[in-house]
Parts: C-alpha cells; sequence; structure tokens
C-alpha cells in the first residue's frame, strides 16, 4: 500500500502478549497504524538492523541495562526518597502520587528481576514506614491501584515476602470509600484521612475498569470474597449493559449513579486503553477458566479490528464488518496489526534527530476544510483515498495476497530537514507531530519485547536496543534520566515519571535476556508492567467466590 495511503490517525498515551495477547495490547495502547513505500534516503543503522548477536553479547547488553536502572534508582534513593519521583536536573523531588514513594513501590520487582537484593531490602524499609491513612493531597484511584498496589503484588509473587500482602491490605483498606457508589464503579480519588470517595459522578472507562488483576490475585491470596467482587462487579455491570449502539465496544465515559454509558464515544487511546486490555488479561490469569471476560474481550476487540486503526469516531461497521472478518483467521488479523503497529511506533523513533519518539502523532491530518497529501504538498478537500486498514487487506487477499499484508513491508527511516520542521509539514513522512515531547515512557519497547518473545525475530530486540541506545545518550544526567520537550529539537524537562523503572528498563532489561524468567504462558502484565503468576482456582475458592466457570 502506498504510503500516499490516508489514515485519520492520532494516538493518546500509547498500552498490553500468545498471538491475541500480544495483539491486545498493541490495538489498546496504540491507535495508529502506518503503511509506505520508501523514498531514497541514507541508509544507517536505524535501517538495517539484522544478523546474529551472540548470547555473550546480549548478557553484557542486559548488564547495561541494569547499570541505567542502578543509575537511576541511586540518584532517586540520593535525592529524592522517600517522596515520589525524583526531578533528575535540579535533584529536588516531586509528590504527584499520594507522596507515599510510588517510585519504590513501581520499582521493587523489577530490582527482584535484576538481582538487586540491596537495593530491594533498603526499599522494603520505605514501603514498611509508609503511612496510608495520610496523604499530601487526594489519593487517584486508578494509578494507586496499578502503580502501588500492582508493585506489591508482584514483588510478593517473586519474593514471597509476607510484609508486602500485609501492606497491599493496608493501602486496599483505605481506599475502599472509592467504591461508596450505588453501583459499586469507583470515584475518581479518595480522602484517605476522611475516608470519603472524591470526584465527579461521570467515570472514565480506563480509570474505573482497570482494577481486575490486582483484586483478583488479592482475592486468590488472601481467600477474601469482598476483593473478588470489586472486580466482578464492574465485569457483571459491563456484561449487563446494552452496547448496541456502539457495536458492542464499551463507551469511555460512565454515570457512577446509574452505571450506564453516558454517551458512545470510543476510545483504545489512554482513557480506554487498559480497560480493553484487562478483559483478555483476567481470562489469563484465571488459568483461562474466565470465559465472560474472554467473549467480552472477543466482543469488543472485533469493534476495533472493524474501525480504522486509531480513529476515535464509531463507523456504521456492524453488519459489513462482521462480515468481512468472516473471510479471516482473527489471529492472523491480529499478527498482522500488531506488527504494523509495533513497527509504525519504531518508524517514530527512526525518524527523530534523537531516536526517541514523539508522545502523540497525527497521520495524514484531516480538518474540516482537507487533508494534506504528499503527492503535490498542498492542502486538498476529501477524496476517496481516505479508508479502513482493513479495506486495504481486502484489497491485497483479492488480488492474490502477494507480497507481505499491508503495513508489514521493512522501511527506511525519513529524517526531515530543520526547514521541513520550521514550515510544520515533514518532508517524506505520512504524519505529523501532535505532542513532540519524549516522556520516557515504555509501550514502544512493551510492544517490541512482547513481539519479540512471540515471534523469536530478532530484529524487535534490535530495534529495542538501539532505543536503549538513544535513552542513554540523549535523556541521561547526572542523577538519573530526563524526559524530553521534543524529539525533534531535544531540550531535557526536570521529570523522571516511576514508571521509567517500573516500565521501560524492565521490558528493556528482560528483551536483553535469552532465559526470560517471565513466561508469557505463565505470568500476566498488568497495565503497570508488574508482572503476577497466573493460577487456577481451587474448587473451595470457586465455591467461596462464586466464580463462573465454563
Amino acid at each position: 500500500m502506498s504510503r500516499r495511503t490516508h489514515y485519520q490517525v492520532h494516538t493518546n498515551r500509547p498500552t498490553t502478549r500468545n498471538l491475541l495477547y500480544g495483539a491486545v495490547i498493541l490495538l489498546g495502547l496504540y491507535g495508529l497504524f502506518r503503511t509506505m513505500t520508501p523514498y531514497d534516503v541514507e541508509s544507517d543503522e536505524w535501517d538495517s538492523i539484522s544478523g546474529l548477536v551472540s548470547p555473550a553479547t546480549w548478557q553484557v547488553r542486559a548488564e547495561t541495562v541494569k547499570g541505567a536502572f542502578l543509575h537511576a534508582y541511586h540518584g532517586y534513593e540520593k535525592y529524592a526518597a522517600p517522596h515520589d519521583e525524583l526531578k533528575p536536573l535540579s535533584n529536588g523531588s516531586s509528590d504527584k502520587f499520594n507522596g507515599w514513594g510510588v517510585t519504590v513501590f513501581d520499582s521493587l520487582d523489577t530490582m527482584l528481576l535484576m538481582g538487586l537484593k540491596e537495593e530491594y531490602v533498603r526499599g522494603l524499609e520505605i514501603v514498611k514506614s509508609v503511612d496510608f491513612t495520610t496523604s499530601t493531597q487526594y489519593v487517584p484511584y486508578f494509578e494507586t491501584i496499578i502503580r502501588y498496589l500492582g508493585g506489591l503484588l508482584s514483588a510478593y509473587a517473586l519474593s514471597k515476602d509476607s510484609i508486602l500482602i500485609q501492606r497491599a491490605e493496608d493501602m486496599v483498606k483505605r481506599l475502599d470509600p472509592a467504591f461508596n457508589t450505588p453501583t459499586g464503579i469507583p470515584f475518581f480519588s479518595v480522602d484517605v484521612e476522611n475516608q470519603q470517595g472524591q470526584g465527579a459522578e461521570v467515570g472514565i472507562l480506563a480509570e474505573i475498569s482497570s482494577l481486575q488483576l490486582e483484586y483478583t490475585y488479592l482475592a486468590k491470596l488472601t481467600g477474601k470474597f469482598e476483593y473478588y467482587n470489586r472486580s466482578a462487579t464492574i465485569n457483571r455491570l459491563f456484561a449487563n449493559t446494552d452496547l448496541k449502539d456502539t457495536g458492542g465496544m464499551l463507551p469511555v465515559s460512565w454515570n457512577l449513579i446509574s452505571g450506564k454509558p453516558l454517551d458512545t464515544h470510543l476510545s483504545v487511546g489512554a482513557q480506554a486503553d487498559s480497560a480493553h486490555e484487562y478483559l483478555l488479561k483476567l481470562y489469563l490469569l484465571t488459568g483461562k477458566t474466565d470465559r465472560a471476560s474472554l467473549e467480552m474481550y472477543n466482543l469488543k476487540s472485533l469493534g476495533i479490528d472493524l474501525q480504522q486503526l486509531g480513529n476515535e469516531r464509531l463507523y456504521g461497521y456492524a453488519g459489513k464488518g462482521y462480515r468481512q472478518l468472516a473471510d479471516y483467521n482473527l489471529k492472523d488479523i491480529h499478527m498482522w496489526a500488531a506488527e504494523g503497529l509495533a513497527q509504525t511506533c519504531y518508524l517514530t523513533y527512526a525518524d527523530s534527530p534523537t531516536g526517541l519518539g514523539p508522545d502523540e502523532m497525527m497521520i495524514k491530518y484531516t480538518n474540516p476544510e482537507g487533508t494534506w497529501t504528499r503527492v503535490d504538498g498542498d492542502w486538498k478537500k476529501k477524496s476517496d483515498q481516505t479508508h479502513l486498514w482493513m479495506e486495504a487487506v481486502d484489497r491485497w487477499k483479492n488480488s492474490g495476497s502477494r507480497g507481505v499484508a499491508p503495513g508489514l513491508a521493512e522501511k527506511k527511516r525519513i529524517i526531515s530537514t530543520a526547514e521541513d520542521r520550521w514550515k510544520g509539514v515533514p518532508n517524506g513522512r505520512d504524519y505529523m507531530l501532535r505532542k513532540s515531547g519524549y516522556l520516557l515512557r515504555p509501550e514502544t519497547v512493551e510492544s517490541l519485547y512482547l513481539l519479540w518473545r512471540i515471534t523469536g525475530d530478532s530484529k524487535w530486540r534490535e530495534r529495542g536496543w538501539a532505543i536503549f541506545e538513544a535513552i542513554e545518550k540523549t535523556t541521561r544526567t547526572a542523577s538519573g534520566y530526563a524526559s524530553l520537550y521534543s524529539v525533534e529539537t531535544g531540550g531535557p524537562d526536570d521529570s523522571m515519571p516511576s514508571y521509567f523503572l517500573a516500565e521501560t528498563l524492565k521490558y528493556l532489561y528482560l528483551m536483553c535476556l535469552d532465559d526470560d524468567p517471565i513466561s508469557l504462558d505463565k505470568w500476566v502484565f498488568n497495565t503497570e508492567a508488574h508482572p503476577l503468576p497466573v493460577f487456577d482456582w481451587t474448587p473451595e475458592e470457586i465455591r467461596r467466590f462464586n466464580v463462573a466457570i465454563g
């Protein structure tokens, strides 16, 4: 398919592991797709990442990533602990997430996987000392669950230190007022001192439905029904909601009082990604016994397949779309989409002068007046060139399926000139930067890691390493790593988010290991990259929790 093919795409926070497992993360965290034909550009190391690298070299690379983690964490310990996050330029601290030391909680399982016992022991002392009855501000429920609770549960699974479960229950108890709604949908935040839920009567999908993994695993560990019921209540509500107006997909906005969607707006971006992700992951976490979650996931993921990847408008797809997909193996569709999406994200890194990708981008931006086209470098009226990826796949299939599926061909990097960037027209690219900052985010390397483990194709691994080298070259400071204001021009920001240690460096480290300690058949990552072990319900647990098996 031509680079000139039009897509109306934009991304938010880019979520997400078997073929469907990897595909849902890529589909959920990246609402974009890119297809191109090569231009005459200079080839370099980004263009031809291939060949064999010895196991010894990969071991050295793993140690290098471990060294990066130690540099970041030691800087945090020296200048910021026990506050939430390090400011890596001023050597100060910030308390954006409760003031409980989120970097410690987010880093515990990474330390255990890297064999950093001394750092883990010191971190555990901070965990023991945190007072969950006070906070620097309101406690955001969603972020606290995925970062703090996820970190505690994962560290317990890897260490079996019982204090971690004790601390998890201490914290969850203080967060329980979030559920003081008629429907059991959690409020946005909690006043932990006065034990009150806080927030509007409207909940965002990702924030109200990204707790099932953590609460279900906590129920397994403690045997307590109340934890299981928090998770099951959300899924029951979704299963009983009439979603015919959205083709079975879950809308973004929900009324916490009535339990009904507020409108039909859909997204696979930051407002919804982990909700889609957790439907499949709950099925996997429970040893593939939670069939209800699988069925909901299948319906929702079909809806994603049938829309423009990344387009946040609902199209009239139901009848035509389902008939269209009936001609394909869905595993093939998911894998093609996953690889194409991952290549898209990688190329935005490769195209950048810094080697790092933007936070958000627009592909073939369409406004009410026209569409930017690369044909003659001018604005043109909308045309039939704008179409769905599945339509391109159909044309490829009907023409004999020659070559690879649309979007999977290898591409070269394209770096625009300073003049192009000043004019806002990336020369040779089929996308434009929407938010040009690099925030040390993990989603692209997560996708590369998953594809490396799923396919065994070393190109994904090598691409991850190239991104790590760019991180080292461009973001490293004397005390840690700094986000960038722009991937085009650089400029460090005084911020090192905790997810950089929880996710980005963890995935890069695991990618370098030939023997991965986190088997995708035996572990499930939560949306903050905290691995939880797959388990089976016992007959007693099935009875006690009224688990639906089938």
